[in-house]
């Protein structure tokens, strides 16, 4: 087996059905393709490092909730209008996991799960809004 010198990165697809692993020898935008299908009616979930965002298109890119929690989390924890911001989202983050873990345990169906989330997504997305109004926008990003 051939050895590569240099770095080596691990790349991870998943679905509820099935994990691909590949390993490449860069971490950009190309390895980023080379790794998916072509189904523009998927949606990818990722973090934010800026390769998904240039090999993505927005409508079909999902930023995993689990990192805009952990800012939410440390928003909060700021004085000022940046600390009830932070607060607002991170109690919005508590409404939609109670939500989806309620879904997934068979409490709520498809349309009773979207309607209580409507006004969580209208909060989320009120959010950025509200920060731009208060001068902290360079926190949404």
């Amino acid at each position: 087996m051939a050895r590569t010198r240099g770095k080596q990165w691990l790349w991870t697809a998943t679905t509820p059905a099935v994990s691909l692993f590949r390993i490449a020898t860069s971490r950009d935008t190309a390895a980023f393709r080379d790794l998916l299908q072509k189904n523009p009616e998927q949606i990818k979930v990722t973090d934010r490092y800026a390769v998904y965002a240039h090999a993505l298109e927005e409508r079909g890119h999902g930023v995993c909730w689990a990192h805009l929690d952990r800012d939410f989390c440390y928003w909060s924890t700021q004085l000022g209008a940046a600390g009830t911001v932070g607060q607002w989202l991170a109690a919005d983050t508590e409404r939609l996991i109670a939500h989806w873990q309620a879904f997934r345990a068979g409490a709520l169906d498809r349309p009773t799960m979207a309607a209580r989330l409507s006004p969580v997504r209208t909060a989320v997305q009120a959010a950025p809004r509200s920060a731009v109004k208060k001068g902290i926008a360079h926190r949404f990003g």
